[in-house]
Order: structure tokens, then C-alpha cells, then sequence
């Protein structure tokens, strides 16, 4: 999944016509050659497996950070969280 598909993401989960744009920089490197992200190594070492998709992952960050600034303690929603995160294994 590249940058701006997880950004889409993002802001279709966020609503309130949330929006993102690129913004590139002329002399700036491309990210695609720094940027990776690889759960292989949590997998074979650990034995660890996602219980969520990206959907629903990026749905539960929205959704934790929408909960702590609407005034839901931070660890209570963590709590929250971890506790649904386990019950979907």
C-alpha cells in the first residue's frame, strides 16, 4: 500500500471531509526508497499474526484519537483497544 492510499485511508475513515494533497518538493528524495514497512521478521521470530486488516487498523487509530480528544482517558481507550484486539484472535 503506498503513502497516499494509507493518507486516503485515513481521511475517509477521519470523515468531516478530511483531505490530504501531495506536496512535492523539487530536489526532495522519493520515499519509496526509504520507506518500508515488513512484519516478516515479527512473524517467523514471534509467531505474530495481525488480527485486523489495514482498514480496520487505521479505523481503530482514527477512532482512539477521535475518543482522546473528545476527552476519553488515553489509557482507557488504549485499555479498550488491546482488550477487542485480543477477543478478534
Amino acid at each position: 500500500m503506498s503513502t497516499g492510499q494509507l493518507a486516503t485511508l485515513f481521511c475517509v475513515s477521519w470523515g468531516n471531509g478530511a483531505a490530504w494533497e501531495a506536496a512535492a518538493e523539487a530536489d526532495a528524495p522519493h520515499e519509496a526508497n526509504f520507506l518500508k514497512l515488513d512484519c516478516s521478521r515479527s512473524r517467523s521470530v514471534l509467531g505474530w499474526r495481525p488480527q485486523w486488516g489495514i482498514r480496520d487498523a487505521v479505523d481503530k487509530i482514527v477512532g482512539w484519537e477521535k475518543a482522546v480528544q473528545g476527552g476519553s482517558p488515553a489509557a482507557d481507550v488504549t485499555d479498550s483497544q488491546i482488550r477487542e484486539y485480543f477477543a478478534a484472535g
